[in-house]
């Protein structure tokens, strides 16, 4: 029997106050990495970062909403705030053969005391190797960014990183490449939330709805953002977009 590929999952809580974001679930197959919230409502969102290939010799990274599956996660309790289509995205270069593609965010109001915590889509896999993000505080935000490093796995300032016990991975895949990721507590004054990625507050508690936004920044990473958002805006902006016949 061969081996399942190991993955990583990712949560942002605190046991003691049953406070938690999604889990996400990060892995590899064949020479691609891959990014989803374990949660399978919010399963629909899938960010593929693809390396070379046969006939495709550059690398690719997206991003793609499933709407069918976004459906079942407004029923659930959940939605996804993202323009129509796949977004591509080309990271940005941070050291030779190594590419920051992917920053995931929480800030402080998601971990409002009030607000009931994320569902927990269950126990990890035994051959898994899960790591839980503290909860961010004042004004800074809990940060996730992932690098596809080519030939070797890389962290910036990787003995910090390690002395803070944030380093996140590594995952090897066929074509030898390396996904790693650092936990990062980012002043908001500094490094700030792409404006897309927001969404409208809610008008009152029946209107909160857990979002997902995503946008791509001026660096071109890709930012995912789990927030607290209106429900009658993001069904109101899918409304527009769907297509009259």
């Amino acid at each position: 029997m061969s081996k399942k590929p190991p993955t990583i999952n990712v949560v942002v809580g605190d046991r003691a106050t049953r406070r938690q974001s999604y889990d996400w679930k990060i892995w590899w197959r064949g020479s691609d990495f891959y990014a989803v919230p374990r949660y399978a409502p919010m399963s629909g969102v899938k960010v593929s970062l693809h390396g070379p290939r046969a006939g495709y010799p550059d690398s690719l990274f997206k991003v793609e909403v499933d709407r069918n599956a976004m459906l079942k996660a407004s029923e659930a309790g959940g939605m996804a705030h993202f323009p129509d289509g796949r977004v591509v995205f080309p990271g940005r270069v941070v050291a030779p053969g190594v590419r920051n593609v992917v920053r995931l965010r929480w800030t402080p109001g998601l971990f409002r005391v009030a607000r009931p915590p994320a569902p927990t889509p269950g126990v990890i896999r035994e051959e898994s190797l899960g790591h839980a993000l503290p909860i961010p505080e004042g004004a800074y935000a809990t940060d996730l960014d992932l690098y596809v490093c080519q030939g070797r796995p890389w962290w910036p300032t990787e003995w910090k990183a390690r002395l803070d016990n944030a380093c996140v991975g590594p995952l090897r895949n066929l074509a030898g490449d390396y996904l790693t990721g650092v936990s990062v507590r980012s002043p908001l004054r500094d490094k700030p939330t792409p404006a897309a990625a927001r969404i409208w507050s809610p008008q009152s508690r029946k209107d909160a709805v857990r979002l997902i936004g995503i946008a791509v920044d001026d660096d071109g990473v890709l930012v995912i953002l789990e927030q607290w958002g209106s429900a009658k805006f993001v069904k109101a902006t899918a409304a527009q977009a769907r297509p009259h016949c």
